[in-house]
């Protein structure tokens, strides 16, 4: 199975949790081919990783990772493929062809989390359809297996002057065609006081708050 990874230029440590998540995905799936598309990653990567670095005159980072996934799909002509964060990891065997494609509540129900920033509060508004539609923009990986549905979501997003996300647009245009579940969604921040934490989970997302020295420690073990 292909992996894509839109990578921007918002690292704080260099670039490095996309090399432990790529690492991740060799340990514990079946990828073949993995793609880093968008800017040019700034720490040595595993070897065969394919690096294509696209420019984007767009100035919101939402509309510059569509720009890059569309030049992917330009490039490479996937038939199917997984879309990866750099902060995304997998920590349990895991076939990517079975992957479902996650969702955590309805939007409307999402926008009325206590704390929503407004950034994100805009991104969903900006993502809805439909008054039932379901929130796709999870911290999990996006299968995709309608190429040509992905591209249109890509080109609606692209038309968000300040952004929104491809995920839930391509989620809920595909949901009566796939394989859906619902999962809490999932992202270690400060909050976290122990690393080990994270080792009961099959997938896991880390937020910059979790990069202090000792949890640094522990991502390069786990995945060195």
């Amino acid at each position: 199975m292909k992996v894509v990874y839109p990578l921007g230029n918002g690292s704080n440590w260099d670039d490095k949790e996309l090399k432990y998540s790529i690492n991740s995905l060799l340990k514990f799936t079946n990828v073949t081919e993995i793609y880093v598309v968008g800017s040019i990653p700034r720490c040595e990567l595993p070897e065969d990783v394919y690096i294509l670095p696209f420019e984007s005159n767009y100035k919101h980072s939402a509309q510059r990772v569509a720009h890059n996934l569309i030049c992917f799909l330009d490039k490479v002509n996937p038939t199917e493929f997984i879309v990866m964060n750099d902060d995304f990891f997998c920590n349990q065997n895991c076939n990517l062809n079975d992957l479902p494609l996650w969702y955590d509540k309805k939007i409307s129900e999402r926008l009325q989390k206590p704390g929503i920033s407004s950034k994100y509060k805009y991104t969903l508004l900006k993502s809805i359809r439909h008054k039932e539609d379901l929130n796709f923009g999870v911290h999990f990986p996006l299968p995709i297996r309608h190429v040509d549905v992905f591209r249109e979501s890509l080109k609606e997003a692209l038309q968000v002057t300040n952004g929104c996300s491809y995920r839930n647009i391509y989620g809920n245009k595909v949901k009566e065609m796939e394989n859906i579940q619902q999962r809490n969604d999932l992202k270690f921040s400060k909050h976290t006081k122990t690393p080990e934490d994270v080792l009961k989970y099959d997938w896991f997302s880390i937020g910059d708050e979790f990069l202090l020295p000792h949890c640094k420690r522990f991502i390069i073990e786990q995945y060195s």
